[in-house]
């Protein structure tokens, strides 16, 4: 890959795993591969209109192939090494861990490239403006602009695997998340998960001005920024949240968990058994 170089990709990075499962299904059947994408991204369409030559050839192949997930051509389209790491990961350990690898993935690509996780670990502030990053990418000698719609896109995926978080036109930096890719992960006991989990919801209570329920989104980056030392990532936080809800019906030292649905559809809550919830309570 070319370095200082920002990779386009026109597909959302919530599609790739349906495109992996797609050609992985339909291996050699190219025609089937062409449809199936088609179909699927017809769906996705916003104003329900879509080409099937522009959602094969100039968003669902080339992504794949610029995220070396794909290898071949023609009926000889397949998932390379990669690919198939990450289809076979979904389907033996499901979404979590599928988004753990690709977070692996997606740091290799950006290191190869524009290198935008580098600039957020160097400086000092949780936090960059949209201007001051293109400002210190072009100081790299990254082809790139204010107006540059790839760099945006590039942005999408970082958020994804919670790298940052967009906010209008800022970007908050997860480091913790960042870091973890960089350094070999601790083991959190039970206990002190649920210690750093009860504190963190208090001193967020607190915030919310003793309002009993929190955003989870919340509480899972103050439990991560506080765990960071053993590379705990927002996965983990998943993880160990959705253990306690199912093993222990919610209860950890003494107290009761209580989770609850969103009013409306609202990103980066969790999901368990088929059940989104985006607030926690703990009394």
């Amino acid at each position: 890959m070319e370095k200082n170089k920002v990779i386009s990709l026109k597909a959302k990075p919530n599609q790739i795993l349906k495109f992996l499962k797609i050609i992985k299904e339909n291996q050699g059947q190219i025609e089937i591969i062409k449809e199936e994408l088609h179909k699927y991204l017809l769906k996705e369409s916003l104003r329900g209109k879509r080409e099937k030559r522009n959602s094969v050839y100039a968003i669902a192949l080339p992504s794949l192939k610029k995220l070396d997930l794909i290898e071949g051509r023609g009926d000889k389209i397949k998932l390379n090494t990669n690919g198939e790491l990450l289809y076979n990961t979904f389907t033996n350990k499901g979404i979590t861990e599928y988004k753990r690898l690709f977070t692996k993935f997606l740091f290799l690509i950006d290191r190869e490239n524009c290198n935008i996780l580098e600039i957020f670990t160097n400086i000092k502030e949780e936090n960059i403006g949209f201007e001051k990053l293109i400002e210190k990418l072009i100081e790299k000698e990254v082809n790139t602009s204010q107006k540059d719609d790839k760099i945006k896109r590039w942005l999408k995926y970082l958020e994804y695997v919670d790298f940052i978080e967009i906010v209008n036109h800022d970007l908050k930096i997860n480091k913790f998340q960042i870091n973890s890719v960089l350094n070999e992960k601790r083991d959190v006991e039970k206990k002190l998960f649920s210690k750093v989990l009860i504190e963190g919801y208090k001193k967020l209570k607190i915030l919310n001005k003793g309002g009993a329920f929190i955003k989870i989104p919340s509480l899972r980056k103050k439990v991560c920024q506080n765990l960071q030392e053993f590379n705990f990532t927002t996965f983990d936080f998943d993880d160990y949240l959705r253990n306690i809800w199912l093993t222990y019906k919610g209860i950890i030292d003494d107290k009761q968990i209580i989770l609850s649905k969103p009013g409306a559809r609202e990103g980066k809550g969790i999901k368990i058994n088929n059940y989104y919830y985006y607030y926690i309570s703990i009394y």
